[in-house]
C-alpha cells in the first residue's frame, strides 16, 4: 500500500492485510446458529408487571423464547416521550451488561432526548430498583430464562438453550416490542449496548435488519482470546470450550453481515475487550462504520449510558439530521520520516487534533501507558498530520468537535496482528 510519500506504509499494510484476513475467516467461519427470525418479528405477547411500576417509565414482562421446554418471560421498563398528535419519535433498544439488569435511567435519559425507549433484563432477573439497588439486587423470577454471562458453562447444552441465543432474541423481541407502541417510527429504531451488551447488540444488528443503527460501547468480537479478564475463563473451558464458544457466539462470526452503520465507542486500556479484539470487530464490518476511542475511558454502566455524547450524536445524525460525527480516512503512514497523516470529514472544524500513542509492548493492552501529543490540522480543517515517535508501538488520531466528541482512527501498531 503505497502512500502519498511513495513509501510503502508498513504499519498500515499489515493492519490491511490482517482486517482482509479476518474478514475472509469471519466469511469462511459462518455461525452454527440460526434464530427463529419470522417469530421474532412478531409483536411479543405483554404481561403485566405493575407491582414493579417505578420512576416514571412504564414495566412490563414479555414473552421470550422457550428455555427447556418452558415458556420465558423477560422484565422491562420502556417509556414513549411526548410528542404531538400525528407525530412519531424514533427508538432506541438498550442492553445492559454484566451485573447489570433494566435500567429506568436509561430509558429515561433517551426519553428525554425525544427517543422512545425499553431497556430489558436478558438473565431471568427483575430489576434490582424494586429493592432500591438498581445496579446489584436484581431478583431471580419464576419465568426467567438462562441466567449469564457468556454462557461458558452451557456449551453441553442445546444451543436453543443456552444464554447468547436467548440474550440476543431478547434484544430483538425488544425491538418489535418497541415497534408495536403509538407514537414510534419503526424506520428509526437503533440499538446501543454497554459491556456484554455490546457483544449483543453487534449480533443482534447483524441479524434483525429492521435496526437502523447499531452503538456497542466496548463490546465487541475476538475477546476471549486478546482480553487478559479471560484468560482464567479460557483456562476453564479449555482449548476445545473456547473453538466452540468461538464457533457459535463470537460477533466477529456475525459482524460481516451487518448492513447498518455502527459506532463503536470504547477505551484504550479497557481489561475485557482489548484493542486487539476491537481492531479485529471493526475490520470484520464492511459497510459504514466509526470507532471513538478514549484514553482510559473507565468501564462500567455509567457514566457511558447517560454521559456518552458519542453515542447520542451518533443517533441524532441518523434518527433527527443531526450533525454527523467527524470521520477519519484510513491514516497515511511513512516509516522512514515517521511522519503519518489521515484525511478528515466534518460538517465544522474540529475543537482538538492530537496523536495518541504508546511506547509498551505488554502483551496486556490495559497496561499499556498511552500519551497524547498534539497534532497539526491544515487550514480547511481536512487533514491531520503528526510525527509519531520513534518509540511508538502503536498510535491512532483522535479528533474532538465543537461539542466535545470524540472520533477517533483505527490503531496502527506492530503487535495487532497477533490479534486472529
Amino acid at each position: 500500500m503505497a502512500n502519498r510519500f511513495g513509501i510503502l506504509d508498513w504499519f498500515g499494510a499489515r493492519l490491511v492485510l490482517v482486517a482482509a484476513v479476518l474478514c475472509m475467516a469471519a466469511s469462511a467461519q459462518e455461525s452454527q446458529v440460526e434464530w427463529p427470525m419470522e417469530e421474532l418479528r412478531k409483536v411479543p405477547k405483554v404481561y403485566d408487571a405493575q407491582e414493579y411500576k417505578t420512576n416514571a417509565v412504564e414495566v412490563a414482562f414479555l414473552e421470550g423464547l422457550p428455555w427447556h421446554g418452558k415458556a420465558t418471560r423477560m422484565f422491562c421498563y420502556y417509556g414513549v416521550p411526548k410528542h404531538a398528535s400525528g407525530a412519531k419519535v424514533p427508538g432506541v433498544v438498550l442492553v445492559h451488561g454484566g451485573y447489570g439488569s433494566a435500567f429506568y435511567r436509561w430509558v429515561k435519559f433517551w426519553n428525554d432526548r425525544g427517543y422512545a425507549a425499553v431497556s430489558m433484563d436478558t438473565c431471568g432477573f427483575i430489576s434490582g430498583n424494586t429493592v432500591g439497588e438498581e445496579q446489584f439486587g436484581h431478583i431471580r423470577h419464576a419465568c426467567g430464562g438462562p441466567c449469564g454471562w457468556g454462557g461458558f458453562d452451557q456449551l453441553s447444552e442445546k444451543i436453543s438453550d443456552q444464554w447468547m441465543y436467548h440474550a440476543v432474541a431478547d434484544a430483538i423481541i425488544a425491538n418489535s416490542f418497541l415497534r408495536s407502541l403509538p407514537g414510534v417510527d419503526q424506520n428509526r429504531i437503533g440499538i446501543t449496548g454497554v459491556s456484554w451488551g455490546g457483544v449483543i447488540a453487534c449480533i443482534a444488528a447483524a441479524k434483525d435488519d429492521r435496526f437502523c443503527f447499531a452503538a456497542p460501547v466496548y463490546g465487541c468480537g475476538g475477546f476471549l482470546r486478546n482480553s487478559p479478564m479471560w484468560r482464567e475463563e479460557v483456562a476453564k473451558m479449555g482449548a476445545e470450550g473456547v473453538a466452540k464458544w468461538e464457533r457459535l457466539w463470537d460477533p466477529t462470526l456475525f459482524l460481516p453481515d451487518l448492513k447498518v452503520p455502527v459506532l463503536w465507542l470504547a477505551g484504550t486500556n479497557d481489561r475485557a475487550f482489548s484493542i486487539p479484539a476491537l481492531m479485529k470487530s471493526f475490520g470484520s464490518v464492511k459497510g459504514e462504520k466509526h470507532l471513538s476511542l478514549k484514553v482510559r475511558l473507565p468501564h462500567g454502566h455509567w457514566p457511558v449510558s447517560e454521559e456518552a455524547p458519542e453515542v447520542t450524536a451518533f443517533a441524532d445524525s441518523l434518527c433527527k439530521g443531526g450533525r454527523r460525527l467527524t470521520n477519519l480516512a484510513p491514516v497515511e503512514f511513512c516509516r522512514a520520516s515517521r511522519h503519518a497523516s489521515c484525511e478528515v470529514s466534518a460538517d465544522a472544524m474540529p475543537k482538538e487534533v492530537c496523536l495518541v500513542y504508546t511506547d509498551g509492548t505488554d502483551d496486556s493492552w490495559e497496561k499499556r501507558e498511552w500519551k497524547i501529543n498534539a497534532a497539526k490540522l491544515d487550514a480547511q480543517g481536512k487533514r491531520i498530520e503528526a510525527e509519531v515517535p520513534a518509540s511508538a508501538t502503536a498510535f491512532f488520531f483522535n479528533v474532538v468537535d465543537s461539542e466535545g466528541r470524540v472520533s477517533s482512527s483505527v490503531v496502527l501498531g506492530q503487535q495487532l496482528d497477533g490479534c486472529k
